[in-house]
């Protein structure tokens, strides 16, 4: 491919130096290069802390999504630890990331790999595909190399941009999730309110919830994906659904798991005190990583919170049933007193009842008396 047309390397780097985000710095550089050099896609990867990285990449002019991987699973590991333009023939047999977009599927041939240094620290670097196998002349490789002197404080800026907007942006998603915590008055309406929000914020294919009663060894196990309405239920002791649950809630901290899908489940703490376990789920692998774990500790305090009021509220809703249900029986029986019930009406227009009269029986004393009387008019024989 001819080296004549495309930018200049200080046109290009002046453009670079225009972008703010990660996005910015990709989209720039394929756009300028793709017609210079005639690539394919670009992949941008960006160092992190304890061995890992995130990639983002941009092929046939579709920007991707951003994935993280630890290091040593990179294709690229040894090119990590000796860090130095290569050229690399892509196996035919080597494991790549499928790409969306239109068209038929490709695979790549032939990469460049090439570091970014930012005060000499390696803290990335841009991967440029081909479709097809070619011969890299040496222009090709100063121009990149020329380039990328100059590319490392852009980059390191615009990761700096993207923390701060990162930040920004989960303390905006907290305050989202408080404001939707406190609209709720059950169970099944925090979890369906939380979930509404962290789909926005995360990649979430299912969000479940473990609460343990106190006093006994059931579960309650709340669990809601894709559009479907939240479903609640009780488990066993012994039920498999409430296992990894159960860990967190004994080990009190977050478990994490990268593959085969990403899984992250948090406790929920109440006075230093696990209570429950709030666990998020993927199918994509590495979806998750120590920041979001992080995040979703802060997010449990307000889950935490808003579980407690709901049950406060149920407790309330279930003494008001009860009272209604004592008012309703004692309205029954002072209406049975009065049974049957009498008008006034009724009452003038009945006749009189008689009075009763008191039964009388004569006194001793006086039959006593006449039986002498009259013993005395006839005398005994």
């Amino acid at each position: 491919m001819g080296g004549t047309a495309g930018p200049s390397v200080n046109a290009l780097v002046h453009e670079l130096s225009t972008c703010v985000t990660e996005a910015d710095l990709l989209q720039v550089l394929h756009r300028g290069l793709q017609g210079k050099f005639g690539y394919d896609a670009i992949n941008l990867q960006i160092l992190e802390r304890e061995g890992w990285y995130h990639s983002l990449a941009m092929d046939a002019g579709v920007l991707q999504d951003v994935r993280r991987r630890p290091v040593r699973e990179s294709m690229y590991a040894r090119q990590f630890s000796n860090p130095k333009t290569t050229v690399l023939p892509i196996e035919s047999h080597a494991r790549l990331e499928i790409g969306k977009g239109p068209g038929v599927r490709t695979r790549s041939k032939m990469a460049i790999w090439v570091p970014v240094k930012h005060q000499g620290e390696l803290i990335g670097s841009v991967i440029y595909h081909t479709y097809r196998k070619r011969r890299v002349p040496p222009f090709e490789v100063e121009f990149l190399e020329d380039v990328h002197r100059r590319l490392g404080v852009l980059l390191a800026n615009a990761s700096l941009n993207e923390l701060t907007r990162n930040q920004a942006r989960r303390l905006e998603a907290l305050n989202s999730i408080a404001r939707a915590m406190t609209a709720t008055l059950d169970e099944t309406s925090v979890l369906a309110g939380l979930y509404a929000t962290v789909r926005e914020l995360l990649p979430v294919d299912s969000l479940e919830m473990v609460t343990m009663q106190e006093g006994t060894e059931r579960a309650r196990y709340l669990s809601m994906e894709g559009d479907s309405t939240p479903t609640s239920r009780w488990l066993p002791p012994r039920s498999p659904l409430a296992a990894t649950a159960r860990n967190v809630m004994a080990d009190n901290k977050s478990a994490l798991v990268h593959s085969p899908h990403s899984s992250l489940w948090v406790p929920l703490r109440e006075g230093g005190v696990a209570r429950g376990a709030l666990g998020i789920k993927c199918s994509r692998p590495y979806a998750y990583e120590d920041s979001t774990a992080a995040f979703l500790e802060l997010v449990s305090d307000e889950v935490t919170l808003a579980m407690r009021n709901a049950r406060s509220y149920e407790a309330i809703e279930d003494q008001r049933r009860r009272l209604e249900v004592v008012n309703s029986i004692g309205r029954r029986l002072a209406s049975a007193k009065s049974w049957p019930p009498f008008s006034a009406s009724t009452v003038s227009s009945s006749p009189p009842s008689p009075r009763p009269q008191r039964a009388r029986w004569p006194r001793a004393t006086s039959t006593w008396a006449a039986w002498r009387r009259s013993s005395r008019r006839c005398p005994w024989p």
